[in-house]
């Protein structure tokens, strides 16, 4: 006897429910989460941005910009160069840096360089840009959390802001 569902043609009472048979009804319901975007840093990553002057706003910017197609270059196996604006100037003369992305589920910076130490990544540079990326693109979330809790990476967050605004005169 297959299974399938039996309702009545002219329901009464409870449209779904089953009249005495010998069939199954199955009845799904589909619930679709949407959890956050991952958006993180490395140690040295942030070592360099907070000497660089970059905040997590500026960051999340780059983040935003590249979600929407604007001023990144692919450089292959989910590895991406976007230029992050200097404080004070433009994109063009800004930072550049290298994140491990994967769109709408996890960001990672890498690695970041003044445009004036030069606009290239070397080969076996980007080869071990790569393979950090795979690496940190494939952990779960419980070892996403350790790697935190280990300092080894830090969540970005909206409201940080490493002195920049003290640098622009605000409070």
């Amino acid at each position: 006897m297959p299974l399938t569902s039996s309702l009545p043609s002219e329901p009464q009472g409870n449209p779904l429910a089953l009249q005495p048979s010998n069939h199954v009804l199955a009845i799904y319901h589909t619930v679709c989460y949407s959890f956050p975007m991952d958006k993180l840093v490395t140690k040295p990553f942030e070592r360099w941005a907070h000497k660089a002057g970059l905040t997590d706003a500026d960051l999340l910017a780059a983040i935003e910009d590249l979600a929407q197609g604007k001023g990144a270059a692919d450089l292959g196996k989910h590895l991406w160069k976007l230029r992050v604006a200097r404080m004070g100037g433009g994109k063009r003369g800004g930072f550049r840096t290298v994140l491990a992305y994967v769109k709408d589920t996890r960001a990672i910076f890498l690695h970041g360089f003044g445009k004036n130490e030069g606009d290239t990544t070397s080969p076996s540079e980007l080869v071990a840009l790569q393979l950090e990326g795979k690496a940190l693109l494939s952990m779960s979330q419980d070892e996403l959390g350790a790697a935190i809790q280990a300092r080894i990476l830090r969540v970005l967050l909206e409201e940080r802001n490493h002195g920049k605004q003290d640098q622009e005169g605000g409070a």
